[in-house]
């Protein structure tokens, strides 16, 4: 038997077989949004002085007027066919009359209904701010969403009704339900249309249910925002608004809650772990993030959006419990875990990741291109470096960060001079050394161009010689001028 009590759902509903009207000092302190679930079969509001919107007055057919008499004026956005009047069919159509007493299926009286049509959003403005909603909920799907604002949809969002989670908590009528009072219920008594049919129990059915919002702790609400998804229907009926209204004692309320999946931790020293707690926050507005008390020990870091800690501890701790907090606005929830270290101390020291090179130049002579060859052992690194060197090698040469290389063609002597490496990555560094020395004075240098010391006039001739296949080349030159000829040897 499922109970309501330990359902850890976005949306928690209780089994409410009364609701009171009390004075505003009654009301619950919590700011909270709570929700209930009459039981099957009831169509109508249990709030002595309730108002509500039967929508029978309304023209069956049409679109929904702008003006809901007793309740407030509405607009309706989103790009389908909107809100619609429609008469009881097998979707919606509460039974006739005020009061909270179970009908007979079939009750064979409903009458109008609200459909909000796919992809269409229908916002009330309520006359006045109240605490107090419930409405006959027909034909559910998990497409189906409400929220409440005070202050318009600009102002502060003060809860979420999700039917997602209500269908999901009434699992297709297999199981069953008990409230607080020890009323027990099967949610298969929750599918089928009660005005139409005696079938019950799920299958391709869809639920029926009056649901009720209770705003508590000075929350109220003035805006209502109806929202339908890309298929189906969001139908309702005998809409009812109040103020300070709050379950009778007997019954069960649920503010938002939190739970964690695993509330036992356990983790080795020396060994990395992350928690599985898996918070389940419910009934919260919107995201909560959180907070732990005591605080975990340094080794630890815990996350605020998700309640999850992770980390090596390096001590051992026996069982404490510790307390997190759910925060959303001015909502808040608290649960607790337990958490274990065992194990032995102390850890033993982490490799530090050093720099070794290995074919380190240590004297150059050359004039030609060159390629350093250095083969960089980086070990003991989370990932691959990258590097850097300094001092800054000679502009004619270039340093490869990904690999610790460097190459070029030397244009000029380089004395003995010793280079530093480091390999960075992240918050992980080690270095290394090596010598370069260039020398280019022993590079061949060009053939000189003989003098022949010849003269001409008053100009000095320069013969150039050159043998080619027996013959020699004699090219003289005399200023700008030039001649040549050949000569048989």
């Amino acid at each position: 038997m499922l109970r309501i009590r330990n359902l850890a759902i976005a949306l928690v509903a209780a089994i409410a077989m009364a609701l009171g009207t009390v004075s505003a000092a009654q009301a619950a302190t919590a700011e909270t949004v709570d929700f209930y679930l009459s039981g099957p079969n009831v169509m109508n509001t249990f709030t002595n002085g309730a108002i509500v919107e039967t929508f029978d007055t309304f023209a069956a057919g049409a679109a929904c007027p702008t003006n809901w008499p007793t309740v407030g004026t509405i607009t309706v956005s989103g790009s389908g066919a909107g809100c619609r009047i429609k008469n009881a069919d097998a979707f919606g159509g509460a039974t006739a009359g005020i009061g909270s007493a179970a009908v007979t299926r079939p009750s064979g009286n409903g009458t109008k209904y609200v459909s909000v049509e796919p992809n269409s959003t229908v916002t009330l403005s309520l006359h006045q701010a109240e605490t107090y909603l419930g409405f006959w909920w027909s034909a559910g799907d998990a497409r189906n969403s409400i929220k409440l604002y005070s202050g318009g949809t600009d102002g502060k969002l003060v809860g979420t009704f999700s039917t997602a989670s209500l269908v999901s908590m009434l699992n297709g009528g297999t199981g069953s339900i008990e409230s607080l009072d020890g009323s027990t219920y099967d949610t298969c008594d929750y599918y089928g249309n009660p005005v139409r049919t005696t079938a019950t129990c799920g299958g391709g059915r869809e639920p029926f249910a009056y649901v009720h919002l209770v705003a508590t702790g000075g929350l109220n609400f003035d805006t209502i925002v109806f929202s339908q998804g890309s298929s189906g229907g969001f139908e309702f009926d005998n809409m009812a608004i109040a103020r300070f209204v709050a379950p009778d004692e007997s019954l069960i309320s649920f503010p938002p809650g939190l739970r964690p999946g695993d509330a036992s931790q356990a983790a080795t020293t020396c060994s990395p772990f992350v928690s599985t707690l898996d918070w389940t926050a419910s009934n919260f507005a919107s995201a909560p993030t959180f907070s732990i008390t005591p605080s975990l020990s340094s080794d630890f870091t815990f996350d605020a959006a998700s309640g999850e800690f992770a980390g090596t501890p390096t001590a051992t701790l026996s069982q404490t419990s510790y307390t997190v907090t759910a925060t959303a606005g001015s909502q808040s929830r608290q649960s607790t875990f337990t958490l274990a270290v065992t194990g032995t101390t102390p850890c033993p020291s982490p490799p530090e990741p050093f720099l070794v090179a290995l074919n380190t130049p240590l004297l150059i002579n050359a004039c030609g291109a060159y390629v350093s060859g250095l083969d960089w052992i980086a070990n003991d690194f989370a990932a691959a470096p990258t590097f850097a060197i300094t001092p800054a090698l000679p502009g004619t040469f270039t340093f490869d960060t990904a690999t610790g290389e460097f190459s070029g063609t030397p244009t000029a002597s380089l004395g003995k001079t010793t280079y530093t490496v480091t390999a960075t990555n992240g918050s992980e560094q080690a270095s290394g050394t090596f010598e370069f020395e260039v020398d280019v004075t022993s590079c061949a240098a060009p053939e000189p161009i003989p003098n022949t010391g010849l003269n001409v006039g008053n100009l000095p001739w320069i013969a150039l010689g050159m043998l080619a296949g027996g013959a020699a080349l004699v090219v003289m030159t005399r200023g700008k001028s030039a001649r040549s000829r050949w000569t048989r040897r």
